[in-house]
């Protein structure tokens, strides 16, 4: 038996109703952590062991929770604050949670300085792209920088991967069609990042670290293709630069 490395998974919090009849006039918010269930079984058939990490206002919880952690997954959901990369919200920006970009924020920060692993997936590479003091396009639709844009809420379409780079080593192919979910992209990169492939109107698809540190983000939704080796590769990647790191 070998034990599995530790992946942290960020996850909102949101508003549920309360079962049955309601005796308390005035009852007090319920609200639970909120997760896609395809991203904990892609973490395990990974190799990874999934742990929450909900939305919170205490940054010290996540660095805490990092530090005890192998590996980061930051999970899709709704758009970032755009004021945390100086910019005033489209009417097409939707913020989700602020208090999701901080347990984030905080959780890329500590990952970063400790050499822990991170994987992105749809706003995860937006999030690490921004907590790195990198820009978003808000709305790529009626972005003027891509006039010839696809269709990419809902649509599949192809990305060109750069060669030798860490996306190349787990996509081999120069090539590949992927799905997506997304109205915003990656527009400037932040520290320590690069852009590694692109849809063909120019859209950023995959950012990774640039000097070979152990950063991932993934702007399709891999998780929701695991039953396909290549979309369950990334998370196989990311199981085994946490162990490493945890070995090492």
């Amino acid at each position: 038996f070998r034990m599995r490395p530790t992946i942290l998974l960020t996850c909102d919090v949101q508003p549920y109703p309360a079962p049955g009849p309601r005796h308390d006039p005035a009852p007090k918010p319920r609200r639970r952590a909120s997760i896609r269930i395809e991203y904990l079984r892609s973490v395990e058939a990974g190799g990874g062991a999934p742990v929450l990490l909900a939305a919170s206002p205490d940054a010290e919880s996540a660095i805490s929770a990092v530090a005890a952690a192998d590996g980061l997954l930051l999970t899709g959901g709704g758009d970032v604050d755009p004021k945390r990369f100086g910019q005033e919200a489209h009417p097409k920006t939707k913020i989700v949670s602020r208090d999701l970009d901080l347990t984030e924020q905080a959780a890329v920060d500590e990952a970063v300085r400790r050499g822990i692993p991170i994987l992105g997936i749809c706003r995860g590479p937006q999030l690490l792209n921004v907590a790195l003091g990198g820009t978003l396009i808000q709305d790529i639709s009626s972005d003027p920088s891509l006039p010839d844009a696809l269709q990419h809420m809902g649509k599949d379409h192809p990305i060109r991967i750069e060669p030798g780079s860490t996306i190349a080593g787990i996509w081999p192919e120069p090539t590949m069609t992927v799905n997506s979910r997304h109205h915003q992209a990656v527009d400037r990169p932040g520290e320590g990042l690069r852009i590694t492939a692109r849809a063909p109107d120019g859209v950023v698809e995959v950012i990774e670290g640039a000097d070979g540190a152990p950063l991932l983000g993934l702007q399709c939704h891999a998780e929701d293709l695991t039953d396909r080796p290549e979309f369950l590769a990334p998370f196989r990647w990311l199981a085994e630069m946490a162990r490493q790191r945890r070995s090492g």
